[in-house]
């Protein structure tokens, strides 16, 4: 099983630090325009920048869900690698069970530690009970179950990580635009019902495609 983690590791780990890279860079510009702001002699605390950048980069990993699932699976089939380990000694379901392990667990890094900066910043700036983020952390999980559901559906289906990675931003658009439509058709629901109607649609439609991927990627005759 270590063997097929770092091969999956390894199969990802461009993936992975593109998004790594992508996500430091709102750290980078709020630092940067702080440090512009101070030579101004504009008052401005690095708590409140981290706060800030950690916010977008929190989102930021939310939709970074979409291009590690699109990737997991049809990553191996557009390099032929799928091909070499289709002959190797290997049961289906440890393969399976490694890409959603490294998949999963690179979702959750990039998740939890900007959550966490986001978190010590907010204390260390005195934000107290002020925390937008915290508030909407439950329309954001979901979200992002749906965005790496989807993309792992047709991941297992497509040797295209684009088109895998793309279908799940199309997927966050659908079930918005449907939910929306829902909304405005329907002049008492609150905001409260919209959200709970948007998180179970996105719980359903993420798990769903989550689930339909593995069985489709154990029954498949071809790598």
């Amino acid at each position: 099983m270590r063997t097929l983690l770092w091969k999956d590791y390894h199969q990802n780990r461009k993936v992975l630090a593109a998004i790594a890279i992508f996500i430091l860079l709102p750290y980078l510009i709020h630092v940067t325009a702080g440090l512009l702001l101070r030579s101004s002699s504009t008052q401005v605390s690095l708590a409140s920048l981290f706060w800030l950048a950690s916010t977008t980069a929190f989102y930021m990993s939310v939709v970074a869900a979409s291009f590690v699932a699109g990737n997991a699976i049809a990553g191996e089939r557009a390099d032929r690698s799928a091909e070499f380990a289709a002959y190797l000694p290997i049961s289906r379901r440890h393969a399976v069970a490694s890409k959603i392990i490294v998949a999963i667990g690179g979702c959750l890094f990039f998740l939890i530690v900007n959550y966490g900066v986001h978190q010590l910043a907010g204390l260390a700036q005195g934000f107290g009970s002020f925390d937008p983020l915290s508030e909407s952390l439950w329309l954001s999980l979901t979200t992002a179950v749906l965005m790496f559901g989807v993309p792992w559906l047709f991941s297992s289906l497509s040797s295209s990580s684009v088109i895998a990675a793309a279908s799940g931003v199309v997927a966050f658009l659908l079930v918005m635009g449907i939910c929306s439509s829902g909304l405005d058709s329907s002049r008492r629901a609150t905001a409260d019902a919209w959200a709970m109607v948007y998180m179970v649609t996105c719980l359903i439609a993420g798990i769903g495609g989550f689930v339909i991927g593995i069985v489709y990627y154990l029954r498949r005759v071809e790598p």
